[in-house]
């Protein structure tokens, strides 16, 4: 197939909505932060807990 022959696909769509739904995404995250308080801080205590469990796995 000739190059000037190939269809091209337009990304820029796609691009736009990953783009609004990643920002979306982040205000809901926001808004329940707020509601619920505490709720980012125990997403913070299990992250900080699963790396400690990693850690320990790798340094055994």
């Amino acid at each position: 197939m000739d190059v000037g022959q190939a269809r091209s696909v337009n990304v820029w769509p796609y691009v736009g909505l990953y783009s609004l739904m990643m920002i979306g995404l982040t205000v809901v995250f926001m808004g329940i932060s707020v509601i619920f308080p505490s709720l980012p801080d125990s997403f913070l205590k299990a992250e900080l807990a699963r790396q400690a469990r990693i850690n320990t796995e790798i340094f055994r």
